[in-house]
């Protein structure tokens, strides 16, 4: 009897923490102090905070095959009729599909279950259009490397512009070193360098975008090619000369972000193209002109920043607390003009460090220094879902299916297996449930800076330099394999 209800308990546990998320469970140390009755986890056990103290209640194993047997499909009812297997989409590479968390491909079992796939009563099974859904393998593919840390990384056709606080890109074996200060392109598809690609810069650079037309290079630099160009330029995308787009800023360019004709700026400056604009300002793209009309003024650094395609509504995020005179929050919308729009983001705690607008406009993703990842509505505020982690929230893509988030530090709290959730991945069709067999590990403290891609590649950027037994540096290329 004790054996059947020790089994009832966990069952119980199973399903209360399957409503909570098991990456919602925060990160906790078994016997330490806790301050309410709540959920959390270590590297391989349940944790419930009792009396005070977090105690295991049962192994994340247990768990995950307690979820797993729940979500296995009734039996398919007597048919005569013939149920056709939908196709599954392409495969490759050199990892498993994930098995413990989520189901990735269908199946040919006709029910009425809730699964992610779309399968119903009637004669045919179906399923999403065969392609990628933004499901990576655990190894990146083997490309170049730099000597140093990438901050920023953008997609442009099949090249990767990857920008940061290096001096050389290395080929695959180390056979082949050249010099490259700060900036650099590769072959998307094979991850050699774009040799014809040179824009050396004479100090760090911080966050890159294009709209097909330019590279826009934004950071702690003051030349581009030995030329003035004070913490923002422009630069040719084939062979990295520099554009007769020029504006002057005073002080270091942390982020840039293209919305409409303008270029939004966020950083620890206060003077743009000879005008006063404290931390944000907007520049356009096709005359270089500050936009004056954009007048804000934020009494502290911006550290984030990401537009709407129309460019009316910016996002902007940083350790700051009034903005045009008003207290703000660390996460806020301004419109075209850079007035404060009244939206207040639920619970979005902690400094944003990146902002992805997604879900055509109606979503942003955000990671914040108070180690969390999560997806919230643009317009209302209302928070979908947020994951925590052990350290700071540094970067966030929603790529296809799922929303992968990179931290530094780690998400587990044991030291054995430091390093290896810096990259995380979560459903977003539950809700940002994550998946805990996405395990790629990394050797470096700082983690990832940048995320970007679309559903059949993913471009990160950081501080490593192995991941997963394969020898990488400042960036890494992972091609989807479902």
């Amino acid at each position: 009897m004790r054996t059947a209800g020790v089994r009832v308990l966990s069952a119980m546990t199973a399903v209360i923490v399957l409503a909570v998320g098991l990456s919602g469970c925060r990160v906790a140390k078994a016997g330490s102090k806790c301050a309410t009755k709540d959920w959390g986890r270590d590297s391989s056990h349940i944790l419930q905070c009792r009396r005070g103290r977090w105690v295991r209640v049962m192994t994340i194993a247990d768990y995950l095959r307690l979820v797993e047997a729940s979500r296995q499909p009734a039996p398919a009812p007597e048919t005569t009729t013939t149920t056709t297997a939908a196709p599954t989409g392409p495969a490759g590479g050199t990892d498993p599909a994930p098995t413990t968390t989520v189901a990735i491909t269908t199946t040919t079992s006709t029910t009425t279950s809730t699964t992610t796939t779309t399968s119903t009563t009637s004669t045919t099974t179906t399923t999403q259009p065969p392609g990628f859904t933004g499901v990576f393998a655990t190894t990146p593919q083997q490309t170049w490397r730099v000597n140093g840390q990438a901050f920023a990384n953008v997609i442009v056709g099949n090249t990767v512009y990857v920008g940061g606080d290096f001096t050389t890109a290395t080929s695959y074996d180390g056979s082949q070193s050249v010099a490259r200060a700060n900036l650099a392109a590769f072959d998307l598809t094979t991850g050699e360098l774009r040799a014809s690609f040179v824009a050396d810069t004479n100090a760090t650079v911080r966050d890159l975008a294009s709209d097909g037309n330019r590279l826009y290079v934004a950071g702690d630099f003051t030349t581009v090619n030995g030329a003035s160009r004070p913490y923002l330029a422009a630069v040719d995308l084939s062979n990295g000369s520099n554009s007769s787009w020029a504006v002057n800023v005073n002080a270091p360019v942390w982020k840039i972000a293209i919305g409409g004709d303008r270029l939004y700026l966020g950083g620890n400056f206060n003077w743009v193209g000879g005008e006063f604009h404290n931390h944000v300002a907007a520049v356009s793209r096709s005359s270089a002109s500050v936009v004056s009309a954009f007048d804000t003024n934020i009494d502290m650094g911006v550290t984030a920043i990401a537009a709407s395609s129309s460019g009316d509504r910016v996002f902007v995020g940083g350790a700051y607390t009034m903005i045009n005179g008003l207290p703000a929050t660390t996460l806020n919308v301004l419109d075209e003009d850079g007035e404060l729009l009244p939206v207040v983001f639920e619970r979005a705690e902690g400094a944003a460090l990146d902002i992805k607008v997604v879900s055509g406009g109606s979503e942003i993703a955000i990671a914040t220094n108070d180690n969390l990842v999560g997806i919230w509505n643009a317009s209302s505020g209302d928070r979908r879902w947020r994951k925590y982690c052990q350290g700071d929230g540094q970067a966030v893509a929603v790529l296809g299916e799922w929303t992968y988030g990179g931290f530094h530090d780690d998400c587990d709290d044991d030291p054995l297996v430091s390093q290896r959730w810096v990259l995380t991945k979560y459903d977003q069709s539950r809700r940002g449930e994550q998946d805990l067999s996405y395990l790629p590990t990394f050797d470096q403290f700082w983690g990832i800076r940048d995320i970007n891609g679309d559903a059949s590649v993913m471009v990160i950027s950081g501080e490593f330099n192995w991941i997963s037994g394969v020898h990488v540096g400042g960036f890494a290329i992972f091609h989807a394999i479902g």
